[in-house]
C-alpha cells in the first residue's frame, strides 16, 4: 500500500495534477452554518468515489458531536450521546473506545480537544480501568502528531501508574493477562458463551485473550518512548523489556497453530471448559495484536490474514463478522431491549472491533 501510495504520488508530480481543494465548498457543501468550526479544525479530503467522501465528512460531523466541554480548556470525548447507565460520572465517558477517540482526535487542528481529554483521562481519573484500554498508546499517537514533548511528558508518571494497576489481571504462572468478556468491552464472546454452557455470556468467560495483552504490550511500548523522551533511561529500559516479554508470551502461548490464528485460552475451569484450552473458534479480536505491531513479519503468523478476506469465515456481506458461521451459537441471540435485538459480539460486525 505505502509503495502504491509513493507510485501514485509520483506520477502526479511528474504530470503537476495536483488541484489545492476548495475547503470553503466542502464545508458549506457538508456543514452549512456550522462550516467555520470544521474549517479550522478538520483535515479535507476529496474523492472520486463520493460515498467514501460522504462517509469521512459524516463521520467528523458525529466526531463533533461527541466533543464535551467540562471547563476552561477542558473537554471530553463521550461514547453514546445521551446517559448510559455504565458511563462515568459526572461526564458521561467510557474508557472503553478513549484509544479510538484519541486515534481519530489527533487529527483535530485545535489541541485543547485532545489535551484536555487526555488529561481527564491520565490526571483527573477518567482512564478508571473499568474496560481494558491502550489508552497510553494512543495518546502517544497524538504526540506523533503534534510533536508536544512537553504534555506527553506531564502524563509519563500517571501512564505508569494506571500500567502498573493491571497487575490485578495478571497470570504469573502463563505470564499473561487475563479479563472477562464484559470488562473487554466484548460481551457474548466465544470465551464467556461456552463457559456459561450456552446459556448466556454477557459476563465471565475470564480468558487469556489476545485484546488485553495486545494493549498492555502497546501501553508499555508507548512508557518506554515517553520515558526516553523524558531522559528516564529507568523507564525506558525496564518497559521496553516488559513489551518484549509480554510479545514472547502472546506469540508463544495465544497463537493457536491449528486454526493459524491468535485466541483466547481459558482462564475459567468449570463444568463446560477447561483451564488453559484454547476456545474452539476464531474471532476478529485475533487480529488486535497487529493494531500494535506485536507480532514478528514472519510466514506463519501472516497466515491469519487469509480468514479475514474468506466470506465463509471472518468476511460478512456487511462487514467483518466478530466470529466465524462454524461457530455453534453463531448469531444466536442472548439479549433484547424493548425487544428488539440487543448488541452482541456472536456475530455482528462491530466497528470498535473492526477498527
Amino acid at each position: 500500500m505505502a509503495a502504491l501510495a509513493i507510485t501514485l504520488f509520483t506520477k502526479c508530480s511528474e504530470k503537476n495534477n495536483f488541484q489545492s481543494l476548495d475547503q470553503n465548498k466542502l464545508a458549506s457543501q457538508y456543514y452549512a452554518e456550522d462550516h467555520q468550526w470544521y474549517l479550522d479544525n478538520i483535515p479535507f479530503f476529496e474523492c472520486s468515489d463520493k460515498q467514501i467522501e460522504e462517509v469521512y465528512y459524516y463521520r467528523w460531523k458525529l466526531y463533533k458531536a461527541h466533543i464535551r466541554n467540562t471547563g476552561p480548556n477542558k473537554y471530553v470525548i463521550t461514547e453514546f450521546i445521551n446517559h448510559v447507565p455504565w458511563d462515568r460520572d459526572p461526564y458521561c465517558t467510557i474508557n472503553a473506545a478513549s484509544m479510538h477517540h484519541i486515534y481519530e482526535g489527533r487529527w483535530l487542528n485545535d489541541p485543547r480537544y485532545m489535551n484536555g481529554y487526555i488529561n481527564y483521562l491520565y490526571q483527573e481519573g477518567g482512564n478508571n480501568r473499568r474496560y481494558s484500554e491502550s489508552i497510553a498508546d494512543a495518546a502517544y499517537a497524538y504526540f506523533l502528531v503534534n510533536g508536544d514533548k512537553n504534555f506527553i511528558v506531564a502524563q509519563l508518571d500517571s501512564m505508569k501508574q494506571v500500567y502498573d494497576h493491571w497487575i490485578d489481571h495478571w497470570d504469573s504462572s502463563q505470564n499473561l493477562y487475563y479479563i472477562p468478556a464484559m470488562p473487554d468491552a466484548t460481551e457474548y464472546t466465544i470465551a464467556s458463551i461456552d463457559a456459561s454452557g450456552g446459556k448466556d455470556g454477557f459476563e465471565g468467560g475470564d480468558a487469556f485473550r489476545p485484546t488485553i495483552n495486545s494493549y498492555i504490550y502497546g501501553n508499555a511500548i508507548a512508557i518506554s518512548k515517553i520515558g526516553a523522551l523524558a531522559g528516564d533511561r529507568v523507564t525506558t529500559r525496564v518497559y521496553f523489556q516488559k513489551a518484549q516479554d509480554l510479545k514472547t508470551d502472546v506469540q508463544q502461548n495465544l497463537w493457536n497453530s491449528s486454526l493459524q490464528h491468535f485466541t483466547d485460552r481459558f482462564k475459567v475451569n468449570n463444568k463446560y471448559v477447561r483451564y488453559w484450552d484454547f476456545i474452539r473458534g476464531r474471532e476478529l479480536a485475533g487480529f488486535a495484536p497487529w493494531y500494535f505491531n506485536l507480532p514478528d513479519d514472519n510466514p506463519v503468523y501472516n497466515s491469519a490474514w487469509k480468514h479475514l478476506t474468506d466470506t465463509s469465515q471472518l468476511l460478512g456481506k456487511h462487514g467483518f463478522r466478530t466470529n466465524e458461521p462454524s461457530y455453534e451459537y453463531y448469531f444466536k441471540q442472548f439479549v433484547y431491549f424493548e425487544g428488539q435485538r440487543g448488541s452482541q459480539w456472536n456475530g455482528p460486525s462491530w466497528p470498535y472491533q473492526s477498527s
